[in-house]
């Protein structure tokens, strides 16, 4: 048989600029970093044998929020980090977490697990239905997360107005690298094959889920005293601690390469810097963010439909807090995302 396709499209994501205390450097666990949606449509057309709803009898061609999809009002970074705890459990619902506030090194939890979030994000239980048994996928052809330039070189100019001094280019560039932050996901929680995928459409490099971080937006990557001695708090998911490398210490302040953001800040005079690179080779494990690329989706994603039995998937959109494109002003940009599913190939049974 032909493959057919499941068309899911979102339709200009029209993400208002915050104006009001916006800067290039700031990042996604920074203090108001976040979206604000004032639209979101998904739109779902498809041929006969394949169908999508919001329950398992409304089943239809085109999927809209007009007929049951979810509109998000605002979205805040989140991140995948800790997803073995609910996928070992096999929960229905995928769970994200949300930003760090206020690190102490005498309760982990406050640098280690984060809480988890409750909203800033897309995420619905949807049905797809087929008349045939057949495997579906996406068609990584389709699979679209572009800036929308036009209200983004809005933005730019407005930022430009109220920010003498910035530069439109460098400010224009930020907001279209929001597609770069962006992930689709699809949990399938049905028993006989429970599975979670990760879509990163820009992947180019792993994602690793822990790090030293500036949270508190000062500049300098979080200290803590221990030992009579400051070192580097580790953010996030990572496992053989004890082979952490910390560099000695600097007599001075450590200079900036690039641009300041949460990811990239100046380690303080007299504390060791948390050295990523040897602690690796050393034996520590950072948590790396289990995402496929856009040339791995259609062979790395497989959704069994049986004939005339609708099933249950639950999709996701959201901002990957650990993506290092993830910094304030990019977050604020403007994007357009569209995606398809379509027939894999035929179930034998």
């Amino acid at each position: 048989m032909n493959k057919k396709r499941v068309i899911v499209t979102v339709l200009a994501l029209d993400i208002a600029f915050l104006i009001g205390g916006v800067s290039l450097t700031a990042a996604w666990y920074g203090s108001g970093s976040h979206l604000r949606v004032t639209n979101i449509e998904i739109s779902l057309r498809t041929p006969e044998e394949l169908k999508i709803g919001v329950n398992d009898h409304d089943l239809v061609t085109e999927l809209t929020t007009a007929n049951g999809l979810t509109k998000v009002e605002q979205y805040s970074p989140v991140s995948s980090m800790f997803s073995a705890s609910w996928l070992d459990e096999k929960k229905t619902l995928p769970e994200f977490r949300s930003e760090y506030t206020t690190a102490n090194i005498n309760f982990p939890t406050t640098y280690k697990d984060s809480s988890r979030a409750t909203s800033g994000f897309f995420r619905q239980e949807l049905y797809l239905y087929c008349d045939m048994n057949v495997y579906v996928t996406l068609d990584k052809d389709s699979l679209i997360f572009k800036e929308d330039n036009e209200k983004n070189l809005e933005k730019a100019e407005q930022y430009v107005l109220d920010h003498p001094g910035a530069n439109k280019d460098e400010v224009l560039a930020n907001l279209n690298s929001v597609k770069d932050s962006l992930r689709l996901s699809i949990l399938d929680p049905n028993e006989d094959n429970y599975n979670y995928y990760i879509v990163d459409p820009y992947k180019n490099s792993d994602t690793y889920l822990c790090g030293a971080l500036d949270v508190n937006n000062d500049s300098y990557f979080d200290p803590y005293f221990a030992n009579n001695d400051s070192y580097e708090f580790i953010y996030g998911e990572y496992s053989n601690e004890d082979k952490v490398i910390y560099d000695p210490i600097s007599v001075a302040d450590t200079e900036i390469v690039g641009t300041r953001s949460i990811f990239n800040a100046k380690t303080k005079a007299n504390t060791h810097h948390f050295n990523l690179e040897e602690s690796i080779n050393n034996g520590f494990t950072p948590a790396i963010e289990n995402s496929l690329g856009l040339n791995e989706v259609e062979n790395g994603i497989t959704i069994p439909l049986y004939a005339k039995t609708p099933r249950k998937i639950v999709v996701s959109m959201y901002l990957e807090g650990w993506d290092k494109d993830n910094i304030d002003l990019a977050s604020n940009g403007s994007f357009i995302s569209s995606f398809q599913f379509k027939i894999k190939k035929d179930m034998i049974l």
